[in-house]
């Protein structure tokens, strides 16, 4: 990362709002007030289901670290009504909070992440990579329909209601910043890289880029392909000046199954960010 991006980064680690965040906040009517410390949050139906959700978009740290903080959240929350909760990566909430999602950001040199030379299957597969043409992107809407099905599947236990993936699949790939990296063999699209290059943190006020979703077609080597999708993105970050951030998916059925895959981010380059914690509704 250059200086700028570094700067940029940290400021994400921190967690800290921006100057005026909170008094956005305030302006919304989202903004509470309690003797452990603020937070932001309302009521938002997870966009998959529709089950009812009350998200915390930001607490104070002393709040959700306090013994009686988190407990003021769920009191807030609506019955039947799930609570998200995003932390920076450092808090770790005791059960039954669960982790959802953790985004990580890379933190490696530009170049790194990359396949070693000698991994001939990731120069023979997916070496060619560009920018998706018109012609790419009925690929690029079927991949992120899957991801996006999957990860519904993986989060809630349910699969999403009809439509849902379609629209929330028109939502990610209408952005204005968004951006998808074609890896191809043989002259055929096999995966794809999809960015957001315009995204913005709310709380923190940075610009960073996105990665939303790699997905490599079975059948082809999936790891390598993967390496070099990921080295693409992060290229793209270093030409921007941008910090990268990506997340992953925690599984209901394998809770495992994140720190696994985030044990192996870490070890590459990439670091945890910030989590988004899930307490079941007070009268599921």
């Amino acid at each position: 990362m250059n200086v700028n991006a570094t700067a940029q980064a940290q400021r994400m680690l921190s967690g800290h709002p921006a100057a005026d965040y909170l008094s956005i906040c305030q302006r919304a009517g989202v903004l509470t007030r309690t003797p452990e410390g603020e937070f932001c949050a309302g009521d938002a139906p997870e966009p998959l289901t529709r089950a009812p959700r009350y998200f915390v978009e930001y607490a104070q740290s002393q709040l959700m670290t306090s013994p009686t903080g988190p407990g003021r959240l769920l009191a807030a929350a609506a019955p039947r009504a799930e609570v998200v909760l995003r932390a920076t990566a450092d808090i770790a909430l005791p059960a039954p909070w669960e982790p959802l999602l953790t985004y990580v950001l890379w933190t490696g040199p530009a170049g790194a992440d990359t396949p070693r030379s000698t991994d001939h299957s990731a120069m023979d597969e997916g070496g060619d990579i560009g920018l998706a043409t018109a012609a790419d992107e009925p690929f690029v809407q079927r991949w992120m329909e899957q991801a996006v099905s999957d990860a519904s599947v993986l989060q809630t236990g349910t699969r999403a209601l009809d439509g849902a993936v379609r629209e929330q699949t028109g939502l990610i790939l209408g952005q204005p910043g968004r951006r998808s990296l074609i890896a191809r063999a043989d002259g055929q699209p096999i995966g794809h890289a999809t960015l957001d290059e315009e995204a913005l943190d709310d709380i923190t006020g940075v610009r960073f880029l996105e990665l939303i979703d790699i997905l490599v077609d079975p059948g082809h080597d999936v790891r390598a392909v993967t390496r070099r999708l990921t080295h693409a993105a992060v290229e793209r970050a270093d030409e921007l000046g941008l910090p990268l951030v990506g997340h992953v998916v925690h599984q209901l059925t394998d809770p495992e199954h994140g720190p696994r895959v985030i044990g192996s981010l870490t070890a590459r380059g990439w670091r945890p960010l910030w989590v988004y914690w899930r307490h079941p509704a007070k009268d599921a």
